[in-house]
């Protein structure tokens, strides 16, 4: 089975497979006979299609799915905890996941009622249920309540093997001190054990213990009060070992651990194993976890706050170097969110609050390369808080990475006022026009989709400072031969052999020039041929589409058969130069020339290849231009109308909203 998965992963996702590999480190030791194949450099390969990348991802994981159960003999099931804390990453591929069919698919999940339900109509899990209720995803809802008397003695009866008649005294006070939660109820039974009330006596064999002092004896009223107790009966080093491991949370990986105990000469990995004694916490594969949160909760509470915030400073600063040597993000990750838990208060050297700033933009950088962008405005925010005086004079540099990124990562979010916020800052404190390019390309695509025409004049005017003149005419005013003048000369194989392009200043003209023609197709249609001849003239290796544009409106003007060979070499380029984002542009600009040149099932076909390439880079909006034109060519050569509906119903699906149109 898992040969069949990994050739089908490989077959289905290609190169796009080695993305997986940052989010499911284990699958590259599955994909082994692979990863050379694909190993190539993609650190910012989700930060280059922003727009798009998280419907990359979701394209990513769902097939991954499809692939492990189609595989399958047995259903594969996916089990998630603590439902109530989902981030909304997670939540946002939890929810394509579960709207998609697989085979063989089932999901379950638990979550704590009492925190979701208090704030039902806003909580996004709970959202989320109604959702897909809503699509028709089958949903089963079983709540698990506290035992109820009867259970208790029960459970009591059974665990110390005497009779349900027998136990009754001993149940009514477990089950009165702990209300039937099931936590507490053997916390209290293994208080009970340890404090000699409840003892096994051989003389008897069975079970026995004194119900007088029991009754007597003051029990915690809570759980926390219980937990609080027992732990504070251990060593100090076992609790210190607990409390170290609380400030990862629920878990902490063994080898992150051993790190700290080597670095800050403490005893942490045998400690931990007497507290495994003591049921508090478990080791298993590679970590050590506690039982349960509420165990974690009372490990945290053992030292007061600001003394938690230097350790967890202290933490963070030890593991974001090791992170650094090892260049492993995983821990990179943990050591920055130590770093941030401790919090500027906890900053005693006046040099650290640049590095933990420095420490939150690496981190940044590898959560937007992720996708992970929620977790990417987290890291800028908590980086920004580290800065001190005047930043953008002291690190100007620094300061305009971590707020284009910021910029990016919150307009990926769709989060404009956030967009607005730190674009102002650039605008403000950038030293060069140059310096604002990033920013203004965010704010002439987001403006946009509220004034195509006002973005068209702004770009307009940003290339113009470029030293790019578009030239005002119309597409009735260029004639063939002034078309051709601009290509005069040169063999089209030529252009196969040209390097790509190195000129930054070029390639950012190209990038406002690529979006500006979208934005015109919409606002000013006839600046099209104009800008297409501009883009030309600017650059050959950079955007294949331009070649594919020019040959139509060499077709439009009366030379066919030219017009035909440049849209190809479009084609060649775009596969030459291995750019799976630009296939929809492409492929959607080529078919009106190729309708008249090649057999129409020709064309039906490479539609539909397009579709698919497509939609794996997350970008619907060509994606759905393609099927749109699948379908109309479809009708023209009496093809199946019921499956042409289908398809038309699944492009209307596709939800064509100007917010896939990613700015980079």
């Amino acid at each position: 089975m898992v040969e069949s998965v990994t050739d089908d992963l490989n077959s289905s996702l290609g190169k796009d497979v080695h993305l997986l590999f940052k989010i499911i480190p284990k699958l590259k030791i599955l994909m082994a006979k692979y990863v050379k194949l694909n190993e190539i450099s993609c650190d910012n390969e989700f930060s280059q299609t922003n727009g798009n990348a998280m419907l990359k991802l979701q394209y990513l994981i769902s097939t991954l799915i499809d692939v492990i159960s189609t595989n399958s003999a047995v259903s594969v099931v996916l089990f998630m905890d603590d439902l109530q804390w989902i981030d909304e990453a997670s939540l946002f591929i939890l929810r394509t996941v579960l709207t998609q069919k697989h085979r063989k698919f089932f999901f379950l999940g638990c979550y704590r009622d009492d925190e979701v339900l208090s704030n039902a109509r806003d909580h996004k899990f709970w959202k989320m249920m109604h959702g897909i209720n809503a699509a028709g995803v089958n949903a089963t809802e079983i709540k698990l309540s506290c035992m109820n008397e009867e259970t208790v003695r029960t459970v009591v009866s059974d665990l110390l093997c005497v009779s349900p008649r027998l136990v009754g005294s001993l149940s009514s006070v477990l089950f009165s001190r702990s209300k039937g939660y099931v936590l507490f109820f053997m916390q209290l039974l293994l208080l009970l054990y340890r404090d000699g009330l409840l003892y096994l006596d051989l003389g008897r064999q069975r079970w026995k213990w004194d119900e007088d002092k029991i009754v007597s004896l003051k029990l915690p009223n809570n759980i926390a009060i219980c937990l609080s107790n027992e732990i504070c009966k251990l060593s100090i080093e076992v609790q210190l070992a607990l409390n170290t491991l609380s400030m990862f949370g629920a878990s902490a990986k063994l080898s992150y651990l051993k790190l700290l105990e080597s670095n800050f000469h403490m005893r942490i990995i045998e400690p931990l194993n007497e507290a495994e004694a003591e049921g508090l916490v478990t080791n298993t594969k590679g970590s050590f976890k506690f039982c349960h949160d509420r165990i974690q909760e009372a490990s945290l509470n053992l030292t007061e706050e600001q003394y938690r915030r230097i350790n967890h400073l202290a933490y963070g600063k030890c593991l974001a170097q090791k992170a650094s040597e090892a260049n492993n993000i995983d821990l990179l990750f943990t050591a920055v969110h130590q770093i941030n838990f401790g919090g500027p208060s906890a900053v005693t050297e006046h040099k650290d609050y640049f590095d933990m700033a420095n420490h939150n933009l690496a981190a940044e950088k590898r959560a937007m390369s992720m996708a992970e962008f929620t977790s990417a405005l987290s890291f800028f925010k908590h980086g920004i808080s580290f800065l001190r005086g005047s930043y953008w004079q002291d690190h100007y540099a620094f300061s305009l990475e971590i707020y284009e990124l910021a910029c990016k990562t919150s307009f990926s979010a769709k989060k404009i006022s956030d967009v607005n916020v730190y674009s102002e800052q650039v605008l403000k404190n950038a030293h060069t026009f140059e310096d604002t390019l990033e920013i203004q390309l965010i704010r002439m695509t987001l403006l946009a989709h509220l004034d195509a025409t006002k973005a068209l004049e702004l770009g307009l005017s940003i290339v113009s400072k470029l030293g790019e003149e578009i030239p005002i005419v119309t597409a009735e005013a260029l004639d063939l031969k002034q078309v051709q003048s601009v290509v005069e000369g040169i063999p089209l194989e030529h252009f196969l052999n040209y390097e790509m392009m190195s000129n930054t200043k070029k390639l950012i003209v190209m990038r406002f020039l690529s979006r500006i023609q979208i934005i015109a197709y919409h606002a000013k249609p006839s600046l099209n041929p104009p800008i297409t001849l501009k883009m030309l003239q600017v650059t050959i290796s950079h955007a294949p589409a331009t070649f594919v544009y020019f040959g139509n409106y060499l077709a439009k003007l009366g030379d066919l058969s030219l017009g035909y060979r440049y849209a190809i070499l479009g084609e060649a380029l775009l596969n030459k130069l291995g750019l799976p984002q630009q296939t929809g542009e492409v492929i959607a600009g080529l078919s009106p020339i190729q309708n008249y040149c090649e057999p129409a099932p020709a064309v039906l076909e490479m539609h539909i290849r397009s579709v698919q390439v497509v939609i794996s880079q997350g970008d619907m909006y060509w994606a759905c231009i393609n099927q749109h034109s699948y379908c109309t060519n479809a009708i023209w050569i009496h093809r199946d109308l019921s499956f042409v509906k289908k398809l038309l119903s699944e492009a209307r699906g596709m939800k064509m909203k100007p917010w896939l149109l990613s700015a980079f």
